[in-house]
């Protein structure tokens, strides 16, 4: 898996991952807030920063919003 991690001033580092699989572009937020773009191999990595320029408002909309992890003591299952 070829990746490159690029950095663009309004949004800030973005990296870029190269797959064998994939058909399509797929951007994403991890829960720590950095920002992955997944391409096709084929694909240019420059398709990859013109995805993330595009989407700069979901970015900056989507990124303070995470998952909660469950802290310790929290009840998880049916019952709950």
């Amino acid at each position: 898996m070829a990746t490159k991690q690029v950095s663009i001033p309004s949004i800030g580092t973005v990296i870029l991952y190269k797959r064998r699989g994939n058909r399509s572009l797929r951007l994403s937020i991890g829960a720590n807030g950095d920002i992955r773009a997944s391409l096709p191999f084929w694909l240019p990595y420059k398709a990859g920063e013109q995805l993330a320029l595009s989407k700069a408002l979901w970015i900056a909309d989507n990124r303070g919003r995470t998952r909660q992890a469950l802290q310790t003591g929290h009840a998880i299952g049916k019952a709950h």
